[in-house]
C-alpha cells in the first residue's frame, strides 16, 4: 500500500482486505481487538508516514508491528490483557528495532 501512494492513510481496513485477496488474514480497525490469530488490527490514523498493526497469538499474547518511514520498523509484545488492538499498543521504551 505505502509504495503505491507513499501514504499509509490509504491503508484502510477495506483497502488492506482487498489487497490481501483470498488470504486467511482479515483486518479490523485499530480500536478493535483481534478475536483470533488470523485477524489483524490496523491503525493508520497516526500520520501518513506511520502504520501500526496488532495481533493476538494462540497463547493469548499480543504482538505489534509499527512502520515509521522516518525511523524504521519496530516491534513490541505484551501479555494480552489489553485485547491486542493496535490503538492499545505499548508505549515508548518497549519497542525494539527489527533486524530485517
Amino acid at each position: 500500500m505505502y509504495t503505491d501512494k507513499a501514504d499509509y492513510s490509504q491503508a484502510t481496513v477495506g483497502a488492506l482486505q482487498a489487497a490481501s485477496g483470498k488470504s486467511a488474514l482479515t483486518f479490523v480497525s485499530g480500536s478493535t481487538a483481534p478475536t483470533g490469530n488470523n485477524q489483524v488490527s490496523v491503525d493508520n490514523t497516526l500520520g501518513s508516514g506511520f502504520i501500526l498493526f496488532g495481533v493476538k497469538s494462540n497463547s493469548g499474547g499480543c504482538f505489534y508491528l509499527a512502520d515509521n518511514v522516518a525511523t524504521g520498523t519496530t516491534y513490541a509484545s505484551s501479555p494480552g490483557a489489553g485485547g491486542c488492538a493496535a490503538s492499545g499498543a505499548p508505549g515508548t521504551g518497549t519497542w525494539k528495532p527489527t533486524s530485517w
